[in-house]
């Protein structure tokens, strides 16, 4: 057996990340005020927003690298966007965190 580090991360970086900041969400929800919440999902929207254009710059300066910049660009525009809207897609298994939130 061979091992190829990275590849199912790579294949899945943007769900690993989105995930990542959905999962800080749910920490935040469960564990600081009701006020933190909302807050939360603000401050981590503008993270995620903020990011959006440097990602889409790069791959409009950077051909060799401009899939990856655009999947990233991308990745930070929904991240964003669902903060603001519905944080829940933001997790992959929304099922289970559905029930208990």
């Amino acid at each position: 057996m061979i091992h190829y580090g990275g590849q199912t991360a790579r294949q899945m970086a943007r769900k690993f990340r989105l995930q990542l900041h959905g999962s800080e969400l749910i920490f935040m929800k469960l564990h600081r005020s009701r006020m933190a919440f909302p807050l939360a999902r603000f401050i981590m929207a503008l993270f995620l927003l903020l990011r959006f254009p440097y990602w889409l710059a790069m791959a409009i300066l950077h051909k060799s690298e401009r899939n990856k910049s655009m999947e990233t660009a991308g990745t930070y525009l929904i991240g964003g966007f669902y903060c603001l809207t519905n944080w829940k897609k933001l997790l992959m298994n929304k099922g289970v965190v559905k029930d208990k939130l």
